[in-house]
């Protein structure tokens, strides 16, 4: 697949995972992302985001305990390695260069990280795709994953 075929492909997949969980464009919702933690190095043309956080819900109505989140993070850092961005998985447009469990509380951009929380950062080769994270169109990671899933009754 040719790097200008893989960029539409995520410029695309973005947008249909936008209109998907917001309900429209990036455009539309320029400013939701308010109080996420995430950063961006100009310099290093590098992004650092919370992929998880332990014992909130996502935006898909899962709910991951600390040990979920710390076994995902490890698991992530031991076998993949590389840049899964929507349905581009190990894309070149991306090297993640940091991933690990926040030991203390800190402020990450506008947002918080916690004590637990999974953080990443990534290099960005992709001149389109860094524009998207210096403008908040691109603010955050997710976690792609198979599991196991229990009801709890209340």
């Amino acid at each position: 697949m040719t790097k200008d075929v893989e960029k539409k492909k995520l410029l695309d997949s973005f947008s249909e995972w936008l209109d998907k969980n917001f309900g429209g464009s990036s455009k539309d919702h320029e400013g939701d992302y308010e109080g996420i933690a995430k950063a961006v190095d100009i310099e290093k043309q590098i992004f650092t985001a919370v992929v998880l956080r332990p014992d909130v819900t996502d935006a898909h109505g899962d709910i991951y305990d600390a040990e979920t989140v710390e076994d995902a993070c490890h698991s992530y850092n031991s076998f993949c390695r590389k840049a899964n961005l929507q349905h581009l998985v190990q894309t070149e447009l991306a090297t993640p260069v940091e991933s690990y469990i926040a030991k203390t509380n800190f402020e990450l951009g506008d947002g918080q990280v916690l004590a637990g929380d999974w953080v990443m950062s990534m290099k960005i080769h992709d001149k389109e795709l860094w524009e998207m994270c210096k403008e908040g169109k691109f603010a955050a990671f997710s976690v792609g994953c198979m599991a196991k899933t229990e009801k709890i009754d209340d």
